[in-house]
């Protein structure tokens, strides 16, 4: 949705993922007949290396950096029972229970909390260097979230 309405009001719009396909599809189909563009990049932004490769490549073909929204998130295929009627029940569906590992909540932390940390720091000399291209403006960053 932010890709959208930043590249229909004339913005140049990269978003990133892991799957190249699916990106190229979302860069063409939302693309056409609008006065900004989108363009894919394949990222893993789990990993610190594949962000300063980001970073390098932005970096590189842009020189600054307006805006980073980060908007990326997991969640488990696994579901939970979060309702109970006592404490007792509680702990069994959500601790006692197999479905809930510490490996499915580093994943799901990694990917929604500690992408948008890492993501922000790296990329504060770009977002800094906005402000030199238009005077008046600063870099902007946006977090989005979800409810996994």
């Amino acid at each position: 949705m932010y890709t959208q309405a930043l590249a229909v009001n004339g913005a140049k719009v990269y978003i990133c993922g892991r799957t190249g396909e699916k990106l190229d599809t979302v860069a063409k189909t939302y693309s056409q007949d609008i006065p900004g563009s989108i363009i894919p990049i394949t990222a893993d932004i789990t990993s610190k290396q594949e962000i300063q490769k980001l970073y390098d490549e932005l970096e590189k073909r842009e020189g600054h950096l307006d805006i980073l929204v980060n908007n990326a998130g997991i969640m488990s295929d696994k579901t939970i029972t979060t309702e109970a009627q006592t404490p007792e029940e509680m702990k069994k569906n959500m601790f006692d229970d197999d479905k809930n590992s510490f490996q499915d909540w580093d994943d799901i932390y990694r990917t929604n909390v500690s992408q948008c940390y890492f993501m922000s720091t790296c990329f504060i000399p770009l977002l800094a260097k906005a402000t030199q291209h238009t005077h008046g403006y600063s870099g902007t960053i946006i977090n989005v979230s979800s409810i996994s």
